[in-house]
């Protein structure tokens, strides 16, 4: 069962932010969103057999094939739709991250800008890289421009992003526009200081391991002034490192900062293997799969935008466990209330979570 679209609450949202959308298009994303959901994958036939109605499930798959091969979704008009969804007030702290993985010979690689609300990362804007590997300091600025032409600079609180997300280029830029921002370094980074040159992790040798000290005064790098933070560290092969930060946000509180990044990679996990199986697809063309994340987003949003509810209303559900982690995480609650829901029939409870999809 699908709720009535006229006069929806979910319609009325959808008709403020994409008006150039035809009623067609608007009965298709009511169908299409929750049809995500109680397939808990973005592969298109499992996406086809959870659609209701009568039609075969060959005709839903060619109907979502055209759908995404039309281009009918704006990034900037979605991410409004997302922030408005949620009801997120900035200034917005966001995270840049890259995902990939291969399909056959084919590499998907994107690079994508979340924002953080209520202990999650969620999905505002994403570049399909045509190559593999790192993104170029172009391509960053394209997607950061992209997020300026919506919402403005006064939108952003702080930047934050891994050592792959350095340069020059790159750094002069986010603080031309006064991006405010906390990323990570290679400890191995040439900085200067009143003359002085020195790789990064010279400055904090001494520091205790599991401690984090901030430096005091500005140090140039990769050509910018910015505040360093750091501490020695331990990488992914057991090895001594150390995990330095360049901040353009001022001397205190980078690493708190910082830490909220790997909600990012948490959304990432979400979205593949714990969640919507994203690398199942078989989509691999770039603008079709660019409005199957736009699909995907909003899914996405709605589902947490219900998990919350759900565990407010019921505690126990996200209950930490002896082991410190919760019982069921927000996904999960999420996408058991919206499938319980349709697959009861109770109208009531279909109208219940429908009305999450509502900006109002």
């Amino acid at each position: 069962m699908t709720a009535n679209l006229k006069g929806s609450p979910f319609g009325q949202s959808l008709q403020e932010y994409f008006p150039e959308l035809h009623g067609a298009r608007y009965k298709f994303l009511e169908m299409v969103i929750p049809a995500i959901a109680k397939a808990s994958s973005v592969v298109l036939r499992r996406i086809a057999c959870a659609f209701e109605g009568p039609a075969q499930v060959d005709s839903v798959v060619r109907r979502i094939q055209r759908f995404l091969a039309e281009s009918p979704l704006c990034q900037k008009k979605q991410a409004r739709f997302i922030v408005g969804l949620l009801g997120i007030v900035g200034p917005m702290t966001l995270a840049l991250d890259r995902t990939n993985w291969k399909f056959g010979q084919r590499a998907i690689n994107i690079l994508m800008l979340s924002v953080q609300w209520n202990g999650k990362a969620i999905p505002l804007f994403w570049q399909l890289l045509d190559k593999e590997g790192n993104s170029s300091q172009a391509e960053r600025i394209d997607l950061l421009q992209l997020f300026l032409d919506t919402f403005g600079a006064n939108a952003i609180y702080n930047l934050t992003a891994d050592r792959e997300f350095i340069g020059s280029k790159w750094f002069h830029w986010l603080i031309e526009k006064e991006i405010p921002f906390d990323i990570r370094i290679k400890s191995n980074t040439i900085v200067e200081r009143k003359g002085h040159a020195c790789s990064a992790w010279e400055l904090f040798r001494a520091v205790k391991r599991g401690k984090v000290q901030r430096r005091n005064g500005l140090f140039k790098v990769y050509g910018s002034m910015v505040y360093l933070s750091g501490g020695p560290a331990v990488n992914k092969k057991g090895e001594d490192d150390f995990f330095i930060i360049a901040s353009y946000c001022g001397q205190s509180g980078a690493a708190q900062r910082y830490a909220l990044r790997w909600r990012i990679e948490q959304l990432f996990k979400e979205l593949k293997s714990s969640g919507f199986c994203l690398e199942d697809t078989q989509v691999v063309d770039p603008g079709r799969l660019s409005n199957l994340l736009a699909l995907l987003a909003i899914t996405y949003c709605w589902v947490v935008k219900t998990g919350c509810d759900a565990a407010r209303k019921i505690p126990r559900l996200s209950r930490k466990l002896k082991h410190g982690r919760p019982r069921y995480s927000i996904l999960r609650i999420g996408l058991d209330t919206i499938r319980d829901a349709f697959w009861s029939g109770d109208k009531r409870l279909i109208a219940g979570v429908m009305r999450f999809l509502s900006c109002t």
